[in-house]
């Protein structure tokens, strides 16, 4: 592969996409290590976090977009953790 070429070419994009797709419904989390979970974990909270400081006005909207879908709204949630007695702070 050439540096002057994308990681990932438009032509096999899609292939990827499916392989990436299938790997994700078939991660067994049950069976990484403790530390592997660690690991993976923390990768994923690290792109997370990178990604709400740089996109955090989309992430908002995205969030509010799953809420209404689900026919919740942000007062629903903190009801509903009122009820169940667990305390977030």
């Amino acid at each position: 592969m050439s540096r002057n070429q994308p990681l990932i070419s438009e032509e096999s994009a899609h292939y990827l996409a499916k392989v990436v797709n299938r790997a994700a419904e078939s991660f067994d989390v049950s069976a990484l290590s403790t530390e592997e979970a660690v690991e993976v974990f923390t990768l994923l909270d690290r792109l997370t976090q990178k990604l709400w400081d740089e996109h955090k006005r989309v992430l908002v909207s995205l969030y509010q977009s799953i809420f209404e879908r689900r026919g919740l709204s942000e007062d629903d949630e903190d009801d509903e953790d009122e009820e169940d007695g667990s305390d977030l702070h």
